[in-house]
């Protein structure tokens, strides 16, 4: 199974309103959870998204990435 790649940034702001006007300019408003962290607010390309997507409809395992944070 391949692993895809997705660039990710942080959101700093919530709230319909800003939720709305990133899906408008092509981002997707998205929260990472994970077991010992807390939950990030983040912002995906749409395009990036649904191109992963059409090309593995049935599963698929993300790499994501995060503008400005470092990995462990």
């Amino acid at each position: 199974m391949d692993i895809l790649k997705l660039e990710s940034e942080l959101r700093t702001t919530s709230g319909k309103g800003f939720s709305r006007k990133l899906r408008s300019g092509g981002r997707i408003p998205a929260i990472l959870y994970g077991q010992k962290m807390d939950p990030m607010s983040l912002e995906l390309d749409e395009t990036a998204i649904r191109t992963a997507l059409l090309q593995h409809p049935e599963s698929a395992i993300f790499d994501l990435s995060v503008k400005g944070v470092e990995s462990d």
